[in-house]
């Protein structure tokens, strides 16, 4: 082979190994790049992994403070109202001073304590009807063996059935006709308009429906003690025809909240008809007034209360914008500020520090409440805080909601610091509204418009005169007799 030659093959053997080499660069180069993603990849898997892990440690914490006991509160149909839910239950424990006296029966330190203060009208003295020795039945008191204060009722009368006749009346001397006396409430009051149940009945059932007895229940009940032979459409007649009787007392309790100084409502969701509704509770005074109704608007607060000069204290719906005083619900607001914290706290410290913050400036407020007669405060500072802390929230993603309504409600925070008598908190609309609340779990939705009224009547009626101090046994049947 000739030189020449032997520098080609050796020149072709030169290039295929650089070529080679390239390839080889090339792979290397590409590896290098896949690692790095690899690198990228692995550093988003370790943030997700720590993002986990406070997720995790939320739901643990969660768990400890009653999570299994959040799911069973929700799945069961029977639960208590909201008024015992798993938040307020955490409250009542964190409050208690001594934990270690959480299940101790009695009464807590500085309760008041409840007696039903009945005495004894009269004793009755109990012996042996005979000697066990000789069979005599002389016998004296003795010792004292026992003794025990009982009360108790009577056997429960039967129910009868009686004819009641109205007569027209015709004068002996002069002729004259006198029509007869009604046999309703506006007359002689023995019977109830729309139903063959008298006053007493129809008392009866509507007390125990207001404490969510079922239709069915109460016929048992009528029947197993008054042996009343009733059956189940004569008691859903006698409500409905209850809700009819209690109409005019309704709405003399409608109308007397334009004689209160402030107003405070609430509404809550209830099944009605083939959709849903909602109920309302506006308090004014002594006085309470329960609305079902399929809408929520606006227009239904003017039909319960068309008093828009009155200071109203709600919560930032804003069907209640029509009322130009008005005092949004701090309890609300420190409810959903609290609930971020809760729930986001660990993620994000601020945000325990912010709900904090509104909670000491709502102490501040109640702290510089204008007396009666008192100079009138500025509140401008308070507001400005107000502002201040809803800006804070909003600079956090899972704050912006709240940061919103709390910068729309700071307006009307402070009403209540220059107007006294006005509550900040809505808390006792909420209390009532706890009935409605137990009645949707059990009857769950309004079937009929004529339902919706007997509902309104009869809540209205229970919980005003319940608010007054009255004797409901004693109102319904002054109500439905006339007496």
């Amino acid at each position: 082979m000739s030189a020449p030659s032997e520098v080609k093959l050796l020149l072709d053997e030169l290039a295929r190994g650089i070529a080679e080499v390239k390839k080889r660069d090339a792979a290397l180069e590409r590896q290098g790049v896949q690692i790095e993603q690899l690198k990228i990849q692995n550093e988003q898997l370790k943030i997700q992994n720590e993002q986990l892990k406070i997720q995790n440690e939320q739901l643990r914490g969660q768990l400890d403070r009653g999570g299994e006991g959040r799911i069973t509160y929700y799945e069961n149909p029977h639960s208590p109202p909201s008024a015992n839910s798993i938040p307020g239950r955490q409250k009542k424990a964190a409050s208690r001073k001594d934990p270690a006296d959480y299940k101790k029966p009695g009464r807590r330190p500085g309760h008041r304590g409840v007696s039903h203060g009945r005495r004894s009208s009269s004793t009755v003295h109990h012996t042996p009807g005979a000697c066990r020795g000789c069979g005599s039945g002389r016998l004296e008191a003795g010792r004292v063996a026992d003794m025990r204060q009982v009360t108790d009722i009577p056997p429960a009368p039967r129910a009868t059935t009686v004819s009641h006749v109205a007569h027209d009346g015709v004068c002996g001397r002069c002729g004259r006709v006198t029509e007869a006396p009604s046999l309703y409430a506006d007359g002689v009051g023995v019977a109830v308009r729309g139903t063959s149940l008298g006053p007493v009945l129809v008392s009866r059932a509507v007390q125990m429906w207001e404490k969510h007895v079922s239709t069915s229940g109460i016929t048992d009940i009528l029947n197993d003690a008054f042996g009343a032979g009733l059956g189940r459409a004569a008691v859903q007649g006698a409500l409905a025809a209850a809700g009819r009787a209690l109409q005019a007392e309704r709405d003399r309790i409608a109308g007397s909240l334009g004689g209160a100084p402030n107003l405070k409502a609430d509404e809550t969701t209830y099944g009605f008809l083939h959709g849903n509704g909602y109920v309302w509770a506006v308090i004014g005074g002594d006085s309470v007034v329960v609305h079902a109704s399929p809408s929520r608007a606006g227009v239904v607060m003017d039909r319960i209360a068309p008093y828009r000069d009155k200071p109203l204290t709600c919560d930032g719906y804003s069907g209640y914008g029509g009322y130009a005083i008005r005092q949004r619900c701090w309890a609300h607001v420190l409810r959903e500020s609290g609930a971020l914290a809760r729930e986001h706290g660990k993620a994000v410290p601020e945000l325990s520090a912010l709900h904090d913050s509104l909670a000491r400036l709502y102490h501040d407020a109640k702290l510089a409440r204008r007396g009666p007669g008192g100079p009138e405060v500025d509140t401008g500072p308070m507001e400005a805080a107000a502002a201040a802390i809803a800006r804070r929230f909003g600079l956090h993603a899972v704050g912006r909601t709240f940061a919103t309504k709390l910068a729309n409600a700071v307006p009307f925070l402070f009403t209540f610091v220059n107007r006294p008598g006005v509550d900040p908190t809505n808390n006792e609309s909420e209390r009532m509204l706890r009935k409605v609340v137990i009645a949707r779990k059990i009857r769950f939705r309004i079937a009929s418009l004529e339902g919706a009224r007997t509902f309104s009547n009869i809540m209205t009626c229970m919980l005003t005169w319940r608010k007054r101090s009255l004797n409901v046994s004693d109102m319904l049947l002054k109500v439905l007799s006339g007496t």
